[in-house]
Parts: C-alpha cells; sequence; structure tokens
C-alpha cells in the first residue's frame, strides 16, 4: 500500500456505530462529567492504623475518568461547532433534540434525501472528531 492508498471505510456501518455512540458512550460521558466534582475528590488519608483499603486510589480513577469524559466532550462540541444548521439538524436528531418529523420541516426535505444527509453527516461527524486530540476512530472498515 502506497502512500497515496487511504483504505475506505465502510460508510453504513461507520454511521450506525457514531449513533450508538451517541446513544452509549455519550451519554456516559455526560453523566461522568455532570455528577463528578473535582474541588470534592481528596488524596487518601495515610495513617499507620491499618485499614480495609483495597488495591489503587478511587480517587485517582475518578479524575481520570472526569477528565477523559470531559475531553470527549470537548471534542463533540468542537467538531459540531464546525458544522452547518443544516447538519446540526441532523445530528440533533440522533443525540436527542430534534424529531425526525420536525427536521424535515426545518430542512425541506423528503424522507429518503434525510436518510441520505443523515449518513452523510455522521460519516463526516466520524471523521472529524478522530482527529481531535480526544477524539476516538469511530470509523468502520
Amino acid at each position: 500500500m502506497t502512500t497515496l492508498d487511504i483504505e475506505m471505510y465502510n460508510v453504513k456501518k461507520t454511521a450506525d456505530n457514531v449513533v450508538d455512540f451517541f446513544k452509549t458512550k455519550y451519554r456516559q460521558y455526560e453523566m461522568i462529567f455532570q455528577t463528578t466534582d473535582p474541588k470534592y475528590l481528596k488524596s487518601p488519608v495515610i495513617s499507620d492504623i491499618p485499614g480495609g483499603g483495597g488495591y489503587g486510589n478511587g480517587n485517582e480513577k475518578k479524575i481520570h475518568n472526569y477528565l477523559i469524559a470531559k475531553g470527549r466532550l470537548n471534542a463533540v462540541a468542537k467538531v459540531m461547532s464546525f458544522m452547518n444548521p443544516q447538519e446540526l439538524t441532523v445530528l440533533s436528531t440522533v443525540i436527542g433534540g430534534c424529531s425526525i418529523d420536525r427536521a424535515l420541516e426545518k430542512l425541506f426535505i423528503e424522507k429518503s434525501k434525510f436518510y441520505e444527509l443523515r449518513t452523510s453527516v455522521l460519516c463526516k461527524f466520524a471523521v472529524a472528531y478522530m482527529q481531535q486530540e480526544y477524539g476516538e476512530d469511530l470509523r468502520v472498515f
């Protein structure tokens, strides 16, 4: 494979993977970010009294998860900031801010055209998201 050969991803499966991302991981990132307040996380207290603690540092894991979630949410927001209003409307049907019927009214398009546009927007999101600092590769080959 030469440097100019780019492996093409499966458009339909990639679009489905982005939908799954928003329905599962994205919601988890939101929950972690909203429920973890870093200012209340404290280092463990060291004492000479034996305790029944387990292995590892629970607070360290919480702050790590919080930072990852924050980074991923920021990456999604950055990608969305570069999308046009039509693309944002399509994406909002996946994220949950707009019904498909409402999107069809806003975009003045037929349902079949909407699904073509939806696949295109989701693939565009996948490619842009993977290029962000905390982004993940959502493409399926």
